[in-house]
């Protein structure tokens, strides 16, 4: 016959002993349980601030571009002397009006519209030292065909034309040696105004 074995309990020399390494281990169980969900939850709470920066920062470029695009969708015509020069617009030509006691007063200029749209551009009031000066009539003469006259002009985007400026003034009104401002309106801005000055010889 075989001899049956003997089962031996785990040896410890001290039942409290082992009750205390036990308790000890269970313990370094929690504590490491409880560090790792500190890790995961600081660094899942890293990943959504990390998110949350992009997102913000994406949505400032986005409002930036629109704020770009909405400024260059408004920028002003740009009106040079012939040749490119820029403001004062020099005034120049004179002669006596046919039409009465008026003298007609006029400067070449060049008008860019440096905008991708359509605009429309009107002369508004000619200001002289704070005061509204009397014009009779202020017209644009196309440099290409002095026949075309217009009291406003229209141009696509992208556009540049040379126009003769007339300023028809009564004759006791003419502010010869004068400077001021004229002040325009474009379809892209109508709320607001803008000025270029004006030099009168």
């Amino acid at each position: 016959m075989r001899p049956t074995p003997i089962a031996l309990p785990l040896w410890c020399p001290r039942r409290a002993g082992c009750s205390t390494i036990r308790l000890m281990i269970a313990v370094a169980g929690l504590l490491l349980t409880a560090v790792a969900l500190l890790v995961s939850l600081g660094f899942n709470y890293l990943q959504y601030k990390w998110r949350q920066e992009e997102r913000e920062q994406l949505d400032r470029e986005k409002s930036e571009a629109k704020a770009e695009q909405r400024r260059k969708e408004r920028m002003p015509p740009e009106i040079y002397n012939a040749g490119g020069t820029p403001s004062p617009i020099r005034i120049t030509g004179s002669q006596y009006s046919v039409q009465g006691p008026f003298v007609d007063v006029w400067g070449a200029i060049t008008v860019v519209n440096p905008t991708q749209g359509h605009m429309k551009i009107t002369p508004l009031r000619l200001v002289i030292n704070g005061v509204d000066w009397e014009i009779s009539r202020l017209a644009f003469h196309l440099k290409s065909n002095d026949r075309e006259r217009y009291d406003r002009i229209s141009m696509v985007g992208n556009d540049k034309q040379d126009y003769n400026l007339h300023f028809l003034f009564p004759e006791t009104k003419v502010p010869k040696g004068m400077s001021g401002d004229l002040w325009w309106t474009s379809s892209n801005r109508e709320d607001e105004p803008f000025s270029i000055r004006i030099s009168f010889a």
